[in-house]
């Protein structure tokens, strides 16, 4: 299942972090004890992370020749490295790194998170992607990409027809309608996702109607993240439900603040509760649901899915009756299950009922 359900092994000499402590690397003299680390791993190194420290054109140059040189890399986080760059720094300063990655043969995650990226850096991007067949796990979170960026991201993966993405994260770039329909586009023909997270994007309904075809052709999905958008429409529902049943793998998802209400959550989690047998994780927390047929359904699910270990419904008026049900069929399972339903008081510890929930837990989440 690559990198999503596959852990490099805790090995000092397989495994390299700069230290994330916010520290601007200037000079040569700077970042050379970070590249002499690499080098002294290159042979046996698969994952390095520069993440949450800043890097001049020049320190990013010299550190992406030491990294270009690790044939066995197959993870490279690079989370937050560029703030505070104007454009034109941070065009100059990824190129030398995309380049670096197209010299890694093994490359299977990148993670170019919190760097508002615009779309000359997207260009800069394009390249590397239109030849990176090894890649599998994109991950662009905190990009500010908006719907021109997303709409550059996708004719570049258009262009791109040996990338077969596993893993795509996009959450919080405001993509809005326009940019999620034509990426959606592009997973449609892709075929090979098994974790989507399009969070807190202005999803409404166009970028939904497009999503559920999408995941109609991607039938190896285990994890999906459509948090805080606006999923309150009904044929945007029925779409993602007509979607859902025809899935068999779905192990994580999360519908939080979508504005689901209690037809969405009805419609929704009762397609979940009759497929996907390997459910383990279902989020519905602040959807403004409130009437009994809703709780209703959600105890269904709980009685069919043996595998389920959290289940949180905080944020919303669910029916006592309804809750009540869920913490008797959950006291009779071998593994109980991890049901968040009420928030604890900020100023008290756990609630009684909150404490039984929280204290449920038996993780098993990897």
């Amino acid at each position: 299942m690559g990198l999503l359900f596959s852990k490099i092994e805790n090995d000092e000499n397989k495994v390299f972090e700069v230290p994330p402590d916010g520290r601007h690397y200037e000079t040569l003299q700077d970042i050379q004890i970070v590249c002499d680390q690499i080098t002294e791993k290159q042979e046996q190194l698969a994952e390095a992370a520069l993440s949450y420290n800043t890097y001049s054109e020049l320190a990013t140059d010299r550190v992406s020749e030491a990294i270009s040189n690790c044939k066995e890399l197959r993870s490279l986080s690079c989370e937050k490295i560029y703030e505070g760059a104007c454009e034109g720094e941070l065009i100059q300063s990824l190129d030398p790194l995309m380049r670096a990655c197209l010299n890694l043969p093994n490359l299977q995650r990148l993670n170019l998170g919190n760097n508002t990226l615009t779309e000359g850096a997207v260009d800069i991007l394009a390249f590397f992607l239109q030849n990176a067949a090894c890649l599998k796990d994109l991950e662009l979170d905190h990009n500010l990409l908006g719907p021109q960026g997303a709409n550059r991201l996708a004719d570049v993966m258009r262009e791109a027809p040996d990338l077969k993405l596993q893993v795509f994260s996009i959450r919080a770039n405001d993509i809005q309608d326009i940019g999620m329909v034509e990426l959606a586009l592009v997973f449609t023909h892709m075929k090979s996702l098994r974790k989507l997270c399009v969070a807190n994007n202005s999803i409404a309904h166009q970028g939904f109607v497009m999503l559920g075809k999408c995941l109609e052709t991607n039938l190896k999905l285990q994890v999906i993240d459509f948090s805080d958008n606006f999923l309150n429409d009904k044929n945007c529902i029925n779409s993602v439900r007509h979607s859902i049943q025809k899935l068999s793998y779905i192990t994580i998802i999360d519908l939080s603040d979508c504005l689901l209400g209690d037809f969405g959550v009805r419609t929704i989690v009762g397609a979940l509760a009759c497929s996907n047998a390997f459910l383990r994780e279902l989020n519905i927390a602040y959807n403004e649901f409130e009437d009994i047929e809703a709780g209703e359904t959600i105890v269904e699910l709980v009685h069919r899915k043996e595998l389920l270990e959290v289940l949180d419904i905080r944020g919303n008026n669910i029916h006592p009756r309804c809750v009540s049900d869920i913490q008797r069929c959950n006291s009779s399972k071998e593994n109980r299950i991890t049901f968040l339903f009420k928030e604890p008081h900020p100023e008290d510890s756990l609630t009684t009922e909150h404490s039984e929930a929280a204290l449920d837990v038996n993780p098993k989440i990897e």
